[in-house]
């Protein structure tokens, strides 16, 4: 309600689309984009110092510009700011460089390339953009880029940072996805360079041609069985090995591999293992589908140089260059991955007009002026406030930093939680009366007399459509140890119901007579104990591999009633599978040990067919 002089009058504003024009182009003028003018004009008054549009701070940061004045040129811009160019010196020079590349950035065909380092609290820090166009007539936007526009815009970086206390910049290591031509160009560039491929990357090109070579017809036992083989020659389950304390590098297999003649001889014993069950006609389809992933691999995957990428050599021989623990180098590209969302979702997210992409001059400008300002003085803030904790309470925890206190608690937690220990717990004890009533565990045995029992158990999410939940890995030694890869027991530590159900059946035959009494620790305490007498006197061991095993079967349904009573559990097979008395009585009965199981000589080796059940 407005007065106008001795009148009341109601009125209202009514914004037409003119007006959303208009005020966008008020707002990009008041930032010093003039949008009715083609971008690149713009771009060309910022950077040249005898236009009165020129802005000093564009023209410091970007150290490379190409204008696009013919058909068969390419529009190039390359941005490090002071503070880029600072962090690229502190943690890249001598250390490790990520680099990857991304597009949908503007609404030009334009391709995005960002450098990337690690700070020492392992954040990613952006240290270098490379913007350019794809080339006339390209169809694809994110193929628009070759070997030759990469190296010609990482030399200009490298000249760009030039040199201090007479060394150039030179980063040791490099970490990119699967793209050679992103590899030809940082060779080219700094010819002594290890290039480290992302193992994200290589796990997703290994595991789309392995669905690729096993689709088709054949009995889905066996498509499943040689499924799991490949996937086991690719990389043990390293959270379950490092709970346990094994280090044995010979489970470690491919990518974890040192060896490159001990990798090649994996895979040929494997296609060996597979030659043999392709006689079988029920196996022939799965068994030759897995041999011709197992060319995939030898093929692309084996020579020397391209191995030495993606093992673990090459990871070890980039510690060594950066002198640093292997755990500092960085074996994927998620920080530069997660980098990329957030300036996506996040920071450009906040200029956009309507959901619609920016002008690429808008895109810079923002950029110089606004985003990367924003993310180093978010470090500053986050480095004084560390700073300051360190100066506040350094005298109250003995002159040792928070963090570093904080950290090394959460190590010991961490360290509790990778042990077992069987505290009471009715629920859980509970839930591994089912897994043993539905008979979802494979146990088996080795000869040596203390390394107990392996077993794996279906997981109760293992579905067709969500096939990583399939099983889990366990095991108990008779001197106490025990180890599950179940996310219970590698976040809470202690016996999972995993753990319990294999427990039951020890108790079982313990009870039988079949086995000797096993030690079963109650409390964390007495668990760090016989870990440390068990691993003082011998380096820790995996359990051995199946070749050497008995297959035991767990104890059935019919035997519930004992396992109930060591279990201190009284529910009924009723309430657990809604069965009938009779339908439990016609399982098989008691443990059997390996005498069912079949075995022939492959190469001199022996391997026993599990003869599994179709539900494990």
């Amino acid at each position: 309600m407005h007065l106008y002089g001795s009148m009341k009058a109601n009125f209202r504003y009514q914004l037409l689309h003119s007006d959303h024009s208009t005020l966008y182009r008020k707002f990009s003028r008041k930032l010093g984009v003039d949008v009715r003018q083609p971008p690149q004009y713009n771009i060309d008054e910022w950077l040249n110092p005898q236009s009165p549009n020129f802005q000093p701070i564009i023209n410091e940061a970007v150290f490379h510009y190409s204008s696009r004045t013919e058909a068969g040129e390419r529009f190039e811009v390359c941005i490090s700011t002071p503070e880029m160019k600072n962090a690229a010196w502190e943690y890249v020079h001598h250390g490790q460089v990520v680099l990857d590349g991304t597009f949908g950035v503007c609404s030009s065909r334009l391709l995005l390339f960002i450098a990337l380092g690690v700070d020492g609290d392992g954040n990613g820090v952006p240290i270098a953009f490379f913007l350019f166009s794809a080339p006339t007539g390209n169809r694809a936007t994110h193929a628009g880029y070759n070997t030759a526009i990469l190296q010609k815009l990482l030399h200009q970086w490298k000249t760009h940072l030039g040199q201090k206390n007479g060394l150039e910049f030179a980063p040791f290591v490099a970490i990119t996805d699967t793209d050679t031509k992103e590899r030809g160009a940082l060779l080219n560039v700094w010819p002594e360079i290890i290039l480290l491929l992302c193992k994200f990357h290589l796990r997703q090109c290994w595991t789309n041609n392995r669905k690729k070579a096993l689709h088709g017809g054949g009995e889905e036992f066996w498509k499943n069985h040689v499924r799991e083989q490949l996937r086991g020659l690719e990389v043990e389950c390293v959270a379950f090995h490092q709970a346990m304390k094994l280090v044995t590098k010979k489970h470690y297999r491919l990518i974890n591999s040192i060896d490159h003649n001990a990798a090649v001889a994996v895979l040929q014993r494997q296609q060996v293992y597979l030659a043999v069950i392709s006689k079988n006609a029920a196996s022939c389809n799965a068994a030759l589908g897995g041999i011709k992933h197992l060319d995939y691999l030898t093929m692309n995957w084996m020579t020397l140089p391209m191995w030495r990428s993606w093992s673990g050599w090459g990871r070890l021989a980039a510690a060594a260059a950066m002198k640093v623990p292997i755990e500092g180098v960085i074996p994927t590209t998620n920080h530069l991955e997660s980098f990329n969302a957030i300036l996506k979702r996040k920071h450009l997210a906040a200029w956009l007009h309507s959901g619609h992409r920016l002008r690429f001059d808008l895109l810079i400008h923002i950029l110089i002026t606004r985003i990367l300002p924003g993310i180093y003085g978010r470090r500053r803030t986050q480095q004084e406030y560390s700073n300051w904790l360190r100066s506040r309470f350094s005298d109250k925890i003995g002159g040792r930093a928070l963090a570093a206190v904080h950290d090394q608690v959460m190590g010991e937690v961490r360290q509790g939680n990778s042990l077992c220990w069987w505290q009471p717990d009715a629920k859980r004890d509970q839930e591994a009366a089912g897994i043993v009533q539905l008979q979802r565990l494979t146990i088996s045995r080795s000869s040596d007399s203390d390394a107990g029992f392996v077993a794996t158990c279906a997981s109760s999410k293992a579905n067709i459509l969500d096939p990583s939940h399939s099983r889990y890995s366990l095991h108990i030694r008779r001197s106490g140890v025990g180890a599950c890869e179940c996310l219970d027991f590698c976040n809470q530590g202690g016996a999972c119901k995993h753990l319990r159900a294999l427990r039951i059946c020890i108790d079982c035959w313990v009870q039988s007579g079949v086995e000797m009494p096993f030690t079963f620790p109650t409390s964390l305490a007495d668990a760090q104990q016989i870990q440390t007498r068990t691993y003082s006197t011998s380096p820790p061991t995996l359990p051995p591999t199946i070749n050497s095993l008995q297959v035991m079967d767990c104890p059935n349904a019919g035997d519930l009633s004992m396992l109930q009573v060591l279990a201190n559990d009284p529910t009924t097979v009723d309430q657990l599978e809604g069965s009938t008395p009779s339908e439990s009585e016609e399982s098989d009965s008691g443990p059997t040990g390996d005498s069912e199981a079949d075995e022939f000589s492959v190469s001199g080796h022996v391997v026993i067919s599990l003869g599994l059940r179709a539900s494990d």
